[in-house]
């Protein structure tokens, strides 16, 4: 049987004058210190559209950026090797020092969360997903531990297909919160939330769309039950940003490409 896969989860602001330094130290010296470490895989970054879905409620607005590790396991998350490097590169040092104490390199909210799969039983032998900038629609929930089962179960079974039905939501992934991180300085008071689930879409309109307004807006008699014991902590369409770290490997010693090749 194939193990569930993990996920770890960054969502965070930053103050306006210092977005384009943050963006800079995850680009190009926090990913790649993780990538290097052993157990952490591919990374995705990701900023938040200006499309709010329908129904959308200003309160659920979530953080403006979000990256995505794939992780061989949620220890991976608490290891040695990740700890390592917990000082950040030179560059990111020099900036804490000379812009601001206490370290200029710090969102002003960020969410930290390790994240298991749960099973996806709607998922038939083919799944899609559009070519890159990935669009996504993420949704974050806490659920009453009481309804737990019955929320799930009305999830799995009837929203997530339903909402895969409707044109342009191509996949979904649901995950559920792992053991608590340490909480990102500043945003102690922030609890992370104990579901996520990720939609694959064609693209950030599909969530403005007529179709899925009449969707969403149309539970059935089961879907306003168990509402109530439902709470959206924050949803978005996000759109991929450039990965400047995924760079081709390049032999020195390889042939130049001539005719027919390359």
């Amino acid at each position: 049987m194939t193990e569930p896969r993990s996920l770890f989860v960054f969502m965070h602001d930053s103050p306006a004058q210092w977005e384009d330094d943050l963006n800079r130290y995850f680009d190009f010296d926090h990913i790649q210190d993780r990538l290097s470490c052993q157990g952490w895989r591919g990374a995705e970054r990701f900023v938040l559209s200006d499309v709010e879905p329908a129904g959308w409620n200003p309160a659920q607005r979530w953080t403006k950026y979000l990256y995505f590790h794939h992780v061989d396991s949620l220890d991976a998350l608490t290891s040695r090797a990740r700890e390592a490097f917990a000082a950040g590169s030179p560059w990111a040092r020099a900036q804490r020092e000379q812009q601001r104490p206490g370290g200029v390199l710090a969102p002003n909210r960020g969410i930290r969360t390790g994240w298991t799969q749960r099973p996806s039983p709607w998922l038939g032998t083919t799944s899609y997903r559009m070519p890159p900038p990935r669009v996504i629609y993420v949704v974050l929930r806490d659920v009453e531990p009481d309804d737990d089962d019955a929320v799930n179960a009305y999830l799995d079974s009837e929203l997530v297909p339903e909402m895969l039905m409707s044109p342009g939501f191509l996949h979904c992934e649901r995950y559920e919160a792992g053991p608590a991180l340490p909480a990102t300085p500043g945003s102690d008071d922030v609890a992370p939330p104990r579901y996520l689930d990720i939609f694959d879409i064609a693209s950030p309109e599909v969530l403005s769309s007529e179709s899925y307004r009449l969707r969403s807006s149309s539970l059935s008699a089961r879907g306003r039950a168990l509402s109530q014991p439902i709470t959206v902590r924050g949803a978005g369409v996000y759109v991929q940003r450039s990965s400047p770290w995924m760079i081709e490997p390049w032999n020195p010693h390889a042939p130049p490409p001539g005719p027919g090749r390359g």
